[in-house]
């Protein structure tokens, strides 16, 4: 197994000639190598323990010419190395007794080729001897190919072994200290190599060019065989191994003719034994239960060593049982629909036969899991009790079936009812379930226009009072008796009403300019109505000669028309008329602007508007709208400049104003108010 060991020990003989540092670095390699034969003898598979009687390990070394990967036979002492080794491995594979494990194929070169062609040559130096192994013993055997490339290893034993070598000290200190391969520039430069070419003008390069280099360029192959113990199972269980209907776990011991740590592949030919454990001395295992009355047999089977061994298990058939989910039953007094559940132990098409004295116990239907039932209303205050026999493989079981008794109550001959919203009376009768029994209910209600209750042995009477609101109203009359408080829901519809249509709005574009306002409409009828709004903004700070005054009115006829105005008024598009009246005064800090003469009266000082305008009235809640309108006309009246000196607003010129366009722009939040002045999309219905 060991095969390299010899040339590291040849080798530690050589190294008493050099100094101590080169003693150190020869260690290391040797060691290093030591390491890896090491490692590839640990490649090869463990056999069981103890099973192993020999084993034999077969190499062989062939040399190349340089440049090729022909496998020559006449070159250096390849022919007889080759027939020798042949011989030997065709003869330990005809052994019946023999185990092949694998041929491990490495191959070399010299390094003067560089490194594309090194690594083609390795390569096929590795399939060169490969073929011809397969080629001579003719059979399919497993290759492990480590292309190593250069063999620096060999190179520095060559040289350390061979005193011939010129400059054989600087030699191996190259050997020793240069690494092979270096990255400079981003490229691998074959640093070794160049300084043994560079070394003392190429002389020793050329010397180990000629004497040494052809032994680097070689395919070496090892082959090992072992030889072995064929192990077999010895079962030792009693067969077959018995077990009753109800199951349970089992054993089944072997011994081995080898001491190994092998254990069994195992698998039942039936499901109902499962749970299988093997270890290296027996398999244990778990009988389900026989669900039928038929005895039954399976085989489980062990597979070890390439080989199945058999072990036989039988189970006797069951006694055939039928559980039953329950024995009790509790059943309401008002009855209700209740299954029994049954398993059987075995699987068979039998059925129980299921009897009761009850009349009030009907409709039983046995299925094939359970058995199904009615109890019928319990009219008595009293429960009952009585039973179920369920007859099946000659035995009688007993399900004890009670039903509560009734508890005492009365039913309403309604439960809701509906007025006018004139006053008036009702009576609500009632029965009770218990006979004898002269109980009356306490009747109250949580509205104060339902009173005046009065009780009989089976009705009470009430009054509800006059609906003069124009709200719908409702609510609820509790009847207490026997612990229990039912309800009977009162509606009663609201008052009828005159229709009336009026809003109260507010500009919301004035209110963002701090300009505070507040407006009315009025419904006149076929679709006209009547509008006004009112502004006020009387804002200043003399400091910072700020003036924000405007106050004034305006006043609209308008006409609805579309499909929400038919549907009710004030919502929809409306067109109209629009007059307005104001006057103002502003100044942000220099020129000011004041409407009409200084000190003047309301009529010196007013501006006027005339015009048409278009809206349109959005429902939002039931009673809010949103109202969009742009108005467009003819604005007239004078104004007058001013700038502040010393604190006092001074007159700079009088212009009169004539403008022809838009006039005005509103979005206002309108509040209906009125009989039936509400949005029944948006806010639902009354």
């Amino acid at each position: 197994m060991f095969w390299g060991l010899l040339p590291i020990a040849k080798r530690e003989v050589a190294l008493g000639c050099m100094n101590e540092e080169k003693k150190v670095k020869k260690r290391y390699f040797e060691m290093k190598k030591l390491l890896l034969v090491l490692v590839l003898s640990m490649l090869f598979p463990i056999v069981s323990q103890a099973q192993v009687d020999r084993e034999e390990t077969r190499s062989v070394l062939v040399h190349f010419r340089v440049g090729t990967a022909t496998l020559d036979e006449n070159y250096m002492d390849n022919k007889a190395t080759l027939t020798e080794f042949a011989n030997i491995v065709k003869t330990y594979y005809s052994d019946s007794t023999a185990h092949f494990r694998q041929i491990r194929v490495v191959a070399s070169v010299s390094p003067e080729g560089g490194k594309a062609v090194n690594d083609r040559l390795v390569k096929q130096r590795a399939e060169a001897i490969t073929k011809w192994i397969s080629h001579e013993i003719s059979a399919n055997l497993d290759y492990a190919v480590d292309q190593t490339g250069i063999d620096w290893d060999l190179l520095i034993k060559l040289v350390e072994e061979n005193k011939s070598v010129p400059y054989r000290d600087e030699v191996l200190d190259i050997l020793y200290n240069t690494p092979a391969i270096v990255v400079e520039g981003g490229q691998e430069v074959e640093k070794r190599y160049n300084a043994l070419r560079a070394l003392r003008g190429g002389e020793a390069y050329r010397w180990i060019y000629a004497k040494l280099f052809p032994q680097l360029r070689y395919a070496s192959a090892r082959c090992e065989f072992w030889w072995e113990t064929i192990p077999e199972l010895l079962l030792t269980t009693p067969s077959p191994l018995r077990f009753s209907a109800e199951g349970g776990t089992g054993v089944a011991t072997f011994d081995k003719n080898v001491v190994d740590n092998i254990v069994p592949t195992v698998r039942a030919k039936d499901g109902w034994v499962d749970k299988l454990i093997p270890t290296g001395k027996d398999v244990t295992f778990t009988v389900a239960p026989n669900p039928t009355t038929d005895q039954r047999a399976t085989t489980i089977v062990l597979d070890c060593y390439g080989k199945t061994y058999e072990v036989v298990v039988e189970q006797y058939g069951a006694e055939p049982v039928l559980a039953l989910s329950k024995s009790s039953a509790s059943h309401p007094a008002g009855g209700s629909t209740d299954t029994i559940g049954y398993t059987k132990n075995v699987i068979d098409d039998v059925k129980p036969v299921v009897t009761t004295g009850a009349d009030w116990i009907e409709s039983i239907v046995v299925t094939e899991d359970g058995i199904t039932y009615t109890t019928t209303e319990n009219p008595s205050t009293q429960p009952r009790k009585a039973s179920l026999l369920v007859d099946c493989y000659g035995k009688t079981q007993e399900v004890i079936v009670e039903q509560e008794g009734v508890a005492p109550a009365i039913t309403l001959s309604k439960y809701s009812e509906e007025y006018p919203s004139e006053a008036t009376s009702d009576t609500i009768g009632y029965t009770r379930n218990v006979e004898g029994d002269d109980t009356k209910p306490v009747v109250t209600s949580d509205a104060k226009w339902i009173d005046s209750f009065t009780v009989t042995d089976d009705s009470f009477t009430y009054n509800v009072a006059d609906n003069k609101s124009t709200e719908a109203r409702t609510a609820k009359i509790f009847v207490d008796c026997y612990d229990e408080v039912q309800e009977v829901v009162v509606a009663q519809a609201a008052a009828p009403c005159r229709p009336f249509y009026m809003a109260i709005k507010t500009n919301m574009l004035y209110d963002l300019a701090a300009v505070p306002n507040l407006g009315a409409e009025f419904y006149l009828g076929k679709n006209f109505s009547i509008a006004a709004n009112y502004m006020h903004a009387w804002w200043k700070n003399d400091a910072k000669n700020f003036y924000w005054r405007y106050y004034g009115a305006d006043a609209s006829i308008r006409w609805w028309f579309g499909k929400p105005a038919r549907i009710k008024p004030l919502q929809g598009h409306h067109i109209g008329v629009n007059y307005q009246i104001l006057t103002y005064d502003f100044q942000l800090g220099k020129t000011g602007l004041m409407a009409g003469m200084p000190n003047g009266n309301m009529v010196d000082r007013a501006n006027h508007i005339v015009a048409l305008e278009y809206g349109y009235s959005l429902p939002i809640a039931k009673r809010l709208n949103l109202d969009f309108t742009i108005a467009g006309g003819y604005h007239w009246g004078l104004f007058e400049e001013y700038e502040p000196v010393d604190g006092h607003p001074v007159w700079q010129a009088t212009k009169r104003r004539q403008y022809f366009g838009p006039t005005k722009v509103e979005i206002s939040l309108v509040w209906l108010i009125g009989c039936d002045n509400y949005n029944k999309d948006k806010g639902g219905k009354r």
